[in-house]
């Protein structure tokens, strides 16, 4: 993960307050991100492969959301820390 400058000490991650938040965000962060892209993956192989423009319309407009979402989780990881959970 690149240098972003993270305000938080790494010792931080070593506290009886820092290591529960460093756990969920190693366990539930990456699993949260596998399933955002499990559903980006689900959501564009229903787009290409719906002939209808309207629903087609809905699906990429849902998957927009969805990759705010990976990315708003993404830059959270990131503003946490400089290293990888």
């Amino acid at each position: 993960m690149k240098e972003t400058g993270s305000k938080i000490p790494a010792e931080f991650w070593k506290t009886t307050v820092g290591q529960p938040l460093c756990n969920a965000m190693h366990s539930n962060a990456w699993d949260g991100l596998d399933c955002l892209n499990a559903q980006i993956d689900a959501l564009t192989a229903a787009s290409e492969n719906t002939a209808d423009a309207t629903i087609k319309a809905e699906l990429e407009k849902a998957k927009a959301k969805v990759i705010s979402a990976r990315a708003a989780c993404r830059k959270a990881m990131a503003i946490l820390s400089d290293s990888t959970f």
